[in-house]
């Protein structure tokens, strides 16, 4: 086959491979500043990132309250925020899905609190306090579940840490405004909610039942956050503890021929590729069978039990019988004895 031949059967199966990927991992919309609400007059860049979809040149294609926008570059500036630029927003790509949507508020107010548009296990969380320009302000107090948490006469910005369920909560704010020479406060409020990134792994094993000398693949099972869909994760496989497979981007160890040594109990873990988020699986245990143990053991009516069962019937029918025989010989042997008797008298 000519050279030109290959390398066009080459171009045609790397774009059939891009295609299929492209499909199963859709792009994410991001917000700089990282805020779910802003004001009236501020400032924000929307960007579609694409993560592990990156290759090539891509096409670009933008919605708003599932209405198709006339953009078609990767990101774009909101520069004033109106009220009308509030709405939910995706992007994808000609050859992705459409990314989950992420919403914007745009309001008029004195203050705002503010918080992250989605938050997941893991990520950095910040809250800030915001206050409409043109005003002297001081005394930001935070609060969550009513309680007081920090008071501050400067810093607007609360850091809470790592995303974990802990810091879900209802947020509130105040600040003192400066207005016409006189400080008035000002209140708001934000309902914090953290979401998973991925799922706790399920591992699994097959085919069943695992014979000596067969193959066998473990499969270790999550889903990953649609929010977060170009997040990297890795995986690794563990039995009795120890490291069989170390961490990869594969969620399958396969076992080309079973032997009694790869019995035990496994388990798989999942992180992400920064470490940050960890999560291990449920513990299975695997048996390495012979083939005519398998054979023995599929049949119910084969089992110990059940054959075990079966002896205790035939013996008894055996005893049965026997008596049955022991019967009809005693009766007999009567009769035989009382018909010479009789003759002899005779």
């Amino acid at each position: 086959m000519p050279s030109t031949a290959i390398a066009g059967i080459m171009v045609i199966f790397a774009s059939l491979v891009l295609a299929v990927s492209d499909e199963a991992v859709a792009p994410v919309v991001t917000f700089t500043p990282n805020w779910g609400k802003i004001f009236h007059g501020d400032v924000v860049t929307l960007t579609c990132n694409l993560g592990l979809l990156a290759q090539g040149n891509q096409e670009f294609y933008w919605y708003k309250d599932n209405e198709e926008m006339q953009i078609n570059q990767p990101s774009f500036k909101i520069k004033p925020a109106k009220v009308e630029h509030g709405g939910s927003y995706q992007c994808r790509t000609r050859r992705s899905g459409r990314s989950a949507a992420v919403r914007l508020d745009v309001v008029f107010a004195h203050v705002l609190l503010q918080s992250p548009p989605s938050v997941m296990e893991g990520d950095d969380v910040s809250m800030r306090c915001h206050s409409m320009s043109g005003h002297k302000a001081k005394d930001t107090t935070f609060f969550k579940d009513g309680t007081i948490i920090r008071s501050t006469s400067s810093n607007p910005v609360l850091f809470l840490g790592k995303a974990h369920p802990g810091i879900a909560g209802k947020y509130k704010c105040s600040k003192k405004l400066c207005v016409k020479d006189l400080y008035y406060t000002y209140m708001d409020e934000a309902q914090v909610s953290v979401t998973e990134l991925f799922s706790d792994p399920q591992l699994s094993a097959g085919p069943r039942p695992i014979r000596r000398g067969a193959a066998f693949t473990l499969i270790c099972s999550t889903r990953l956050n649609p929010l977060r869909s170009t997040t990297v994760l890795l995986y690794a496989f563990y039995k009795n503890g120890q490291t069989q497979q170390g961490f990869g981007s594969s969620d399958k160890y396969q076992v080309p021929s079973a032997q009694p040594g790869d019995a035990g109990d496994y388990t798989c873990q999942v992180k992400t590729e920064n470490g940050l988020m960890k999560k291990r699986s449920a513990e299975i245990s695997l048996h390495v069978s012979d083939f005519y143990q398998v054979l023995s053991t599929s049949d119910p009516a084969r089992t110990p039990r059940s054959a075990h069962q079966g002896d205790e019937g035939y013996t008894l029918q055996n005893v049965m019988r026997l008596a049955a025989a022991g019967f009809v010989l005693i009766v007999a042997s009567f009769l035989i004895v009382h018909n010479l008797k009789t003759k002899l008298v005779m």
